[in-house]
């Protein structure tokens, strides 16, 4: 499962240079078959729309065998991917063991699907889980159950000093989001 660190390096090196084709030459030169980062890396590349050999499938190849091995990136790709196409079992798989690998926003994407599923226990452990990991919609969530008395009155000064701590995150986070910036334009 090891690659060549100085061949690895010298593809980073390419990649940080925007010449694709070699970085891709050489990560192909040096896969082993398992090593996730690499086949990750890989995958990048052939999904990124700018590489003149752009190619999906090569992409999900590669990103699959990443997932295999491991790499909770990959398991986003894929999870992303198969919700895309309006699958969402398929996303779930993925999502949900991208979360078990302490990837926060695959927690967040088998919660949202896991509640729109209707599966509301399952979606309730998932949302705990991105709160616990740090996704700042989730752990909101939580501290506005506090605040509202639902686990007693001794939570809401707690629920509230937490949804405090949290503004930040949440505000940078809606900041990012495509409505925030239209409405930056009216």
């Amino acid at each position: 499962m090891a690659v060549d660190a100085k061949k690895y390096e010298e593809a980073y090196e390419k990649l940080n240079r925007g010449e694709l084709q070699s970085a891709l030459n050489i990560l192909l030169e040096i896969f082993d078959g398992q090593h996730a980062n690499t086949a990750v890396a890989i995958a990048n590349i052939y999904s990124y729309a700018k590489f003149p050999g752009v190619n999906q499938a090569q992409a999900l190849k590669f990103y699959l065998i990443a997932a295999e091995n491991g790499n909770g990136y990959a398991n986003y790709k894929l999870g992303s991917y198969y919700r895309d196409l309006g699958s969402d079992l398929d996303a779930l798989k993925y999502y949900t063991e991208g979360a078990r690998l302490g990837i926060v926003e695959c927690a967040y994407c088998s919660f949202v699907i896991l509640r729109n599923l209707g599966r509301l226990e399952d979606a309730a452990a998932m949302k705990k889980l991105a709160a616990k990991l740090g996704q700042p919609f989730a752990a909101r969530d939580e501290a506005l159950e506090m605040i509202k008395g639902r686990r007693g009155v001794l939570w809401v000064p707690i629920g509230i000093i937490k949804l405090l701590k949290l503004a930040p995150a949440i505000i940078k986070r809606v900041k990012k989001t495509e409505a925030y910036r239209r409405l930056l334009e009216k």
